[in-house]
């Protein structure tokens, strides 16, 4: 078995994983083969998991997800898998809970993959639950068919839609040429009518010695460059010692440097840390000057675990920017279950918006209510929360709200029972304030009790 935890900076264990997993533990069949992963909170609750069954030869034939009873999963499809005396995969369908075929996520129940006799796929075929042909959503396609050479390149590829006639529109059918290494250095591109693809009807590609496509160049079907709808047909990368990209410059059918539409730059320059996250991205005009048109430089900054913690842009000279969103940065934050929050500033570091992600249903939803709800009461007060107390001052600055009680006596009357009395207030308070406004976990909130001359009663932090 093999036990994977995670800690914060205290060394404590800490739910990081989507769902608010802890740790995952996996086992193991005597083939090595993985038969189960499961998901665990800090406190060692099972809370879910994925179980997988083998055949003989090592194939995997079943995948079921696990609830927090161990139990497979509502919502969840199992997966099952065939094999012919190959090992290739012939089959992979998808069932319920009652053991009948599904509809999966890309919108097919089963899909069965053919070979030759040299074990190359030739043609797959994606089938509705009630065995009808039907198109593979994510794909866009029903059938794909494949030809290959005695080198074993993949040369030809078409595709067919449900009614098993060749697919219409753009790309229907490529065409590829290799080299002696098998990488593709050019493919051609037909329509359902084997005319040219009007778009992009032919890709020319070439390699540094490392393996890595640095030269990239869209043609009409004869060799000629011509340009892409973002204005160049020849793009050049440069690679660093660990295959991420360094350098990405554009040039139009002419070889001359231009400008690609999509980034409005002519080269992109990337620095990266040890870990290959990106540290800064610089954008050049053709003249191969930073550019004047937009931000010209973005730069990101992580945690001690390589997590995203701030990125934000700046222009030519260096200086804080925003962009066309009227945004210069963004911070993002983690809670222990997983939650992403980001919240997004402007130069002058007024806060433009915020934004929460839940990995459970893997959205992004505005999650600044709390921050207008506030603003709201600003305009409100003196704000009167009963016949002693009074909310006075609302002050909002980044994620931090200080809220200011004021009550009607003096601090020197008060006795020690009676000033603990009022802090207990406060804190009741602002759980109440935390409540009503809806505000994050990420936000902080800040009471401060002063008496009636605003001399300082109690402070309390929620």
């Amino acid at each position: 078995e093999i036990k994977v935890e995670f800690f914060d900076t205290e060394e404590q264990l800490a739910n990081i994983i989507s769902g608010g997993a802890a740790y995952w533990a996996a086992s193991y069949d005597d083939m090595g083969n993985q038969t189960e992963k499961i998901w665990y909170s800090k406190n060692n609750s099972f809370l879910n998991g994925i179980k997988y069954s083998y055949d003989e030869r090592g194939n995997q034939l079943e995948t079921i997800t696990l609830d927090k009873n161990k139990r497979p999963a509502q919502g969840y499809l199992i997966r099952r898998l065939k094999y012919d005396e190959n090992d290739n995969c012939t089959e992979k369908a998808f069932y319920d809970n009652n053991n009948k075929l599904d509809i999966a996520r890309d919108g097919y129940a089963k899909v069965t993959y053919t070979y030759d006799d040299k074990n190359n796929q030739i043609e797959e075929r994606y089938f509705d639950a009630n065995g009808y042909l039907v198109i593979n959503e994510k794909e866009g396609y029903a059938i794909r068919k494949d030809e290959f050479d005695s080198k074993g390149d993949n040369t030809k590829t078409s595709y067919f839609d449900a009614l098993e006639n060749p697919l219409k529109g753009e790309a229907a059918v490529r065409l590829r040429e290799f080299d002696a290494m098998g990488r593709v250095i050019r493919a051609i591109r037909f329509n359902d009518k084997g005319q040219l693809d009007n778009n992009f009807p032919e890709f020319i590609y070439a390699y540094d010695k490392y393996g890595n496509q640095n030269y990239f160049a869209l043609a009409d079907g004869f060799g000629n460059k011509i340009n892409t709808r973002d204005g160049y047909s020849i793009k050049r990368t440069e690679y660093d010692i660990r295959g991420n990209v360094i350098s990405e410059s554009y040039y139009d059918k002419d070889d001359k440097p231009c400008l690609n539409k999509e980034s409005d730059a002519h080269k992109i320059s990337t620095i990266y840390d040890k870990q290959s996250n990106v540290l800064e991205r610089r954008y050049y005009d053709a003249d191969e000057t930073l550019t004047k048109n937009g931000y010209a430089i973005e730069k990101n900054k992580y945690d001690e675990i390589g997590r995203l913690i701030e990125h934000a842009t700046y222009d030519y000279l260096d200086r804080p920017f925003n962009n066309k969103e009227g945004r210069h940065r963004y911070v993002r934050s983690y809670d222990e279950s997983g939650v992403i929050y980001e919240t997004y500033y402007a130069v002058n570091n007024t806060i433009i918006s915020e934004w929460k992600y839940d990995p459970n249903t893997d959205k992004w939803t505005r999650s600044d209510a709390w921050r207008r709800s506030l603003e709201n009461l600003k305009t409100k007060l003196p704000f009167k929360l009963d016949d002693h107390t009074q909310i006075t001052i609302i002050a909002l600055s980044g994620n931090t709200c200080t809220v200011t009680l004021r009550v009607n006596y003096s601090k020197y009357d008060l006795s020690g029972k009676q000033m603990q009395t009022l802090e207990d207030e406060g804190i009741s308070y602002a759980e109440n304030i935390r409540e009503t406004s809806d505000m994050p976990k990420n936000a902080t909130l800040v009471i401060l009790g002063v008496d009636n001359a605003a001399r300082d009663l109690y402070r309390i932090t929620k």
